[in-house]
């Protein structure tokens, strides 16, 4: 984790005299470097999950030998991690300044404090918003990263994650690995810090160097309800064939074996292509192989492009200027079926 190493290592020192923000997408590590973080500076780490508090969690008035008097809590020594700073909650924002400002809450003064938050920018989470100007500008702003899939499999792999589910991500398309969640959904959503927790979910009911398929339903609640639908979906026919067949396979050679390892190339490729990692010519190649070896998923592979293109005009007019293609012949099949109709 080179980039994320890098900046854990200059977080530390910017630490101890500048409170630090770090700002990404959700899952990827943010809070749990933080942690990493306080115990490298042996600080004991106080967390604050900042969307789900008031001020009055802060500090709130008592009576003491008949006068007002304010308890809070005391940060003395620790460092601070204010998660999820960016959420909603102005009230709080405002109690926060004056702490990492002053360091003070109320009237009682610390000395010895630092400060970490963590939050999302307004494009990656409908909760976030703009923090107030004063707020912003104590802190050290830094973007966090999402990590890549082999720092990633470094990390999941040292805590002792399931070794055949970090295969399988590391052999899958990217989307399994991060897309982008839904705030209003209820499902998950694949994420690095979804995905490890489920490659350590699956060590303690399977073990580590094991995919026992005898456990399928444990597999399926683990895999469903810490990485989401589209991960279990993929990592069920991984289970089936022993490996995530991809777009990578296909050009060395190593050609599908069964129908689901050919829907896994179809949806890698167009994937690929729709991101513009591979050309039109390359997708028809694919769909070449298809429609000569599996011929009644080319229509699938057909339907699949459009869904994803929102219509096949590319592959009409690739047709009509490769009249000799597999591609034309069921592009004129399914013209002149349309036509009867």
């Amino acid at each position: 984790m080179e980039k994320i190493r890098k900046i854990q290592k200059i977080t530390e020192i910017i630490i101890k005299d500048s409170p630090v923000l770090f700002l990404g997408d959700r899952g990827i590590g943010k809070t749990s470097i933080a942690f990493d973080i306080a115990k490298n500076l042996d600080l004991q780490p106080f967390y604050l999950n900042v969307s789900q508090l008031s001020p009055e969690h802060l500090s709130f008035p008592v009576v003491k030998n008949d006068n007002l008097d304010f308890r809070t809590i005391d940060l003395e020594g620790k460092l601070v991690i204010l998660d999820e700073l960016t959420n909603r909650n102005p009230d709080l924002h405002s109690a926060l300044q004056s702490l990492v400002l002053d360091k003070r809450i109320g009237n009682k003064k610390f000395e010895n404090v630092y400060f970490l938050a963590t939050g999302n920018r307004p494009e990656n989470s409908y909760l976030a918003v703009e923090l107030p100007r004063p707020l912003i500008e104590r802190f050290v702003v830094i973007d966090f990263p999402i990590p890549s899939k082999e720092e990633w499999a470094i990390y999941t792999l040292n805590k002792g994650g399931n070794i055949g589910f970090v295969n399988f991500i590391m052999q899958a398309p990217d989307d399994l690995f991060y897309s982008p969640a839904s705030d209003s959904a209820l499902d998950q959503a694949p994420s690095p810090r979804n995905n490890t927790r489920t490659a350590l979910l699956l060590s303690k009911i399977i073990g580590q160097d094991n995919l026992d398929k005898s456990n399928i339903d444990e597999i399926k609640l683990i895999v469903l309800g810490s990485s989401g639908k589209k991960v279990w979906d993929a990592f069920y026919v991984y289970l089936e064939s022993g490996r995530y067949y991809s777009y990578k396979y296909f050009v060395k050679g190593d050609y599908p074996k069964n129908n689901n390892e050919v829907i896994q190339l179809i949806v890698d490729a167009t994937n690929l292509h729709r991101q513009n990692e591979i050309s039109l010519k390359d997708w028809v190649n694919v769909f070449e192989f298809v429609y000569q070896n599996y011929q009644k998923l080319a229509h699938y592979m057909i339907d699949y492009y459009k869904l994803n293109f929102d219509n096949a005009k590319n592959l009409v007019v690739f047709a009509k200027e490769n009249p000799n293609s597999s591609l034309y012949k069921i592009v004129e099949e399914r013209r002149k079926f349309l036509a009867g109709q």
